[in-house]
């Protein structure tokens, strides 16, 4: 079955991400966030909240409106992939580390701090688990979209 005529809840698109890659897909999800300052990114998370992914405003789309969060939207476009490396993981950790040696650093930094380790954590067991030396992160370039809860 063709991707175009499939739609996939934004929670699964993970789970077939390597075999849509560069191709055109249909995703379905809740806006969770919308960028306040140019619309031009949307995050959208499935009936599970399991996931979310980053749709990027192309095509026909001009931005995302504000008043979109929490809706449910349909977006058609391309699913795209950017591999971290191993070595840019490594650039991140050393990073965090050093923000966490700041004697500035105050609780809040502190555990933004811990959760980017968890998040570097977990892109690394991801790796080793798959046997990848990259890390992929995948989101759409969103050709067009309508509100789906209508």
């Amino acid at each position: 079955m063709e991707a175009q005529s499939m739609i996939f809840d934004a929670d699964t698109v993970y789970a077939i991400a390597e075999a849509f890659i560069d191709q055109p897909i249909t995703v379905k999800g809740y806006a969770t966030h919308i960028c306040s300052h140019s619309g031009k990114r949307c995050f959208l998370t499935g009936e599970g909240q399991k996931y979310s992914i980053r749709v990027e405003a192309e095509g026909d789309i001009g931005r995302f409106d504000q008043e979109q969060v929490g809706t449910l939207l349909t977006v058609e476009g391309v699913l795209r992939e950017r591999r971290l490396t191993g070595t840019e993981i490594a650039d991140m950790e050393k990073d965090v580390a050093m923000r966490m040696e700041d004697e500035e650093a105050d609780e809040e930094s502190l555990e933004t701090c811990e959760n980017e380790l968890a998040n570097i954590h977990e892109m690394r067991e991801w790796m080793e688990e798959r046997g990848k030396d990259y890390y992929s992160i995948y989101y759409i370039d969103g050709l067009k979209y309508h509100d789906a809860s209508h």
